[in-house]
């Protein structure tokens, strides 16, 4: 453990936090390693991620969320005593939800996470779930802005890597990221195979494949379970400029006709005035916001495992 932490978890009597990280869609986890050494120069024990994008079939939710357990779980074998937080950024933020709806063996207090901070989540209204599984249903989602952009990028760079990084350094969402993110994102981001052929490693249709299947689940029994009632604490974090959730969205969330999770006592919504790419473009403010509530879930809350 760092010395920071060490001195952070004396002064506080607080055990040891562990974060895990699951990303945005179109941005594979360890992208975000910048921001995770953020959190431990902070004073946060240990940190992880999990990859959803190297699963053989990402239209199925199901499978990644059981890959955010699987990841969990064995963090919480390989740190004991623990408290293991779950931070997920967009779509990374509904798995990280979902998974905390899971039981778990040796914890059943609080499931898979000790808490969950799920940053602009795809978790909506029922008027937003409607027109979406409306659109699943016609085909129509396929005209989704999103799943079309995602699809509209370049499957492969025939010139190599210096093609693949000239592509990415000229696009606007990319040039917002932190130099360092940004870095990584070229660096880890990015393959070539044995042909010199580059290609993104989480790939364009990967990632429409997300948008395009995002559960619409209108009942809380159905589906992959991502607005099921979960007994974890946690904080969702939304963007007030609505460029993702939309305000309808964030009042369903906080009213008593929303998930058990947000509006309840045990799980806060919070209003930034911050871009929804916000963790890639400021991993300093949002590794301070990670710690912070992080710490503030396990002060708040007596956990029995």
């Amino acid at each position: 453990m760092h010395k920071a932490a060490r001195l952070i978890s004396s002064a506080n009597n607080l055990p040891p936090i562990h974060i895990q990280l699951v990303g945005c869609n179109g941005v594979p986890g360890r992208v975000y390693q910048p921001l995770l050494q953020r959190l431990e120069n902070l004073g946060v024990h240990s940190t992880s991620f999990t990859e959803v994008h190297n699963i053989p079939h990402v239209e199925d939710w199901s499978a990644c969320i059981d890959k955010v357990v699987t990841d969990t779980i064995a963090e919480r074998a390989a740190h004991p005593g623990v408290r293991v937080v779950g931070f997920g950024h967009s779509l990374g933020g509904a798995l990280c939800y979902a998974a905390s709806t899971k039981a778990h063996p040796t914890c059943n207090e609080t499931g898979v996470f000790d808490g969950v901070l799920l940053f602009d989540p795809p978790m909506f209204a029922l008027s937003t779930r409607l027109a979406i599984l409306a659109a699943q249903l016609t085909g129509l989602i396929n005209q989704w802005p999103l799943v079309k952009g995602a699809r509209r990028k370049p499957k492969h760079f025939p010139g190599g890597r210096a093609e693949a990084e000239a592509f990415v350094t000229s696009r606007r969402l990319y040039k917002s990221f932190h130099p360092e993110i940004l870095e990584t994102f070229l660096s880890r981001g990015i393959e070539t195979n044995d042909a010199g052929v580059a290609s993104f490693a989480f790939t364009p249709e990967q990632e429409a494949e997300f948008y395009a299947t995002t559960p619409a689940d209108l009942f809380a029994a159905t589906a992959v379970g991502q607005y099921d009632a979960s007994n974890c604490p946690g904080t969702l974090f939304y963007s007030t400029r609505h460029a993702f959730l939309q305000a309808r969205d964030v009042r369903f969330l906080g009213s008593a006709k929303g998930v058990r999770g947000p509006g309840s006592d045990e799980f806060g919504l919070v209003g930034l005035d911050l871009p929804h790419f916000h963790p890639l473009i400021d991993p300093d403010n949002t590794a301070e916001l990670i710690f912070s509530h992080a710490r503030r879930l396990v002060e708040m809350h007596d956990f029995a495992c």
